[in-house]
């Protein structure tokens, strides 16, 4: 299971700093409402994919000890046990499948060239690149929008922005050429939803001279 409140797909290749790896899942872990009563705490997620089999069990040996100096150790260690992932991608492919099959919330790309796999990142709400760019201050310092898509929607939603509090409207105005060119279309596509007044209202416009 993941990303319920927050996800990290942490991507890490043998050249990371798999100290800090560990620090940022335990911190992700961690990083949920502070009001338990508003929403339990243990469904923080974080996730770490590596590229190197080896790598994750230096990660679990880095990550115990992250963990145990944590002052919320326990909460940790509960959202862990139950929605913590560790996952061996051993290819490029896989490790873009995970990513945009998780569609997360915060995917931090610690590899050597992050860049390079930007192009191919399809679904994560925010993208922090390489190692020296936490999760953290994404959140509060760097300056995007803290208010990022969870649950997998970041599929189709985007971080909070000033486009969702302007009204839009659409404007629609054809001449009796363009009309006459799109509507059959129109009237073929609703006449396949059944509606069949609309589709006449379209036909209607063909026989205007």
């Amino acid at each position: 299971a993941v990303d319920v409140v927050p996800a990290l797909p942490v991507l890490a290749e043998p050249v990371a700093d798999v100290a800090l790896d560990a620090a940022e899942v335990a911190e992700l872990a961690a990083a949920v409402c502070e009001d338990a009563a508003l929403v339990a705490e243990v469904l923080a997620s974080a996730a770490l994919v590596v590229a190197v089999a080896a790598s994750a069990a230096v990660v679990e040996a880095e990550l115990a000890a992250a963990v145990s100096e944590q002052p919320r150790r326990e909460i940790i260690e509960s959202s862990l046990s139950t929605r913590g992932m560790l996952i061996h991608a051993d290819s490029r492919a896989a490790l873009l499948q995970v990513v945009n099959q998780v569609a997360p919330e915060h995917l931090e790309l610690a590899v050597a060239e992050p860049e390079a796999l930007l192009s191919e990142v399809r679904a994560a709400g925010a993208i922090f690149v390489g190692q020296y760019s936490p999760e953290v201050v994404g959140d509060y310092s760097a300056g995007p929008s803290h208010v990022l898509p969870t649950g997998g929607t970041a599929r189709f939603a985007s971080a909070l922005g000033v486009y969702d509090f302007q009204v839009r409207q659409s404007l629609i105005e054809c001449r009796v050429g363009g009309v006459q060119a799109i509507a059959s279309a129109a009237a073929i596509l609703a006449e396949q939803e059944g509606l069949y007044a609309h589709a006449q209202s379209a036909l209607k416009r063909l026989e205007t001279d």
